[in-house]
């Protein structure tokens, strides 16, 4: 503890650096040839594997139904708007949309805040666009 009278001064101890932080020549990694049959390229399939974990790991708290990963890999390089990329954004807007009215976090006047609200009630494959712009 430290207290006000004067006395020895305490020494700070030094942590040893975390292994995390320590820069590593970490050696590229080789992925097998079974990888180049998917149609995301190969120097973005780690993102990709991690997006995808995390849309199936959180999927049941989202609402999200379960899809394959080649349908994912196939809604990311598809020119077209796709329905999977479509859900996907809705879940996630949602989310956030009621992470906001639960903390009662208002960008805008407050008696607005209903109004804004609103457009949680509204969200679906036409118009999620529209809400993603306002907010």
């Amino acid at each position: 503890t430290y207290s006000s009278t004067p006395g020895r001064r305490r020494q700070r101890v030094h942590r040893p650096r975390s292994p995390i932080l320590e820069e590593k020549d970490i050696p590229f990694l080789d992925l097998p040839k079974s990888s180049e049959d998917l149609m995301v390229p190969n120097e973005h399939i780690m993102n990709v594997i991690a997006i995808y974990e995390v849309l199936r790991n959180f999927g049941t708290v989202l609402r999200l139904s379960p899809f394959r990963f080649e349908d994912f890999c196939a809604a990311l390089v598809s020119q077209e708007q796709c329905t999977l990329m479509a859900e996907m954004h809705i879940v996630l807007l949602k989310a956030v949309l009621r992470e906001e009215d639960t903390s009662n976090t208002t960008f805008g006047p407050a008696d607005l805040k209903d109004s804004v609200n609103s457009t949680l009630y509204f969200i679906d494959g036409m118009t999620w666009l529209e809400v993603l712009r306002v907010y």
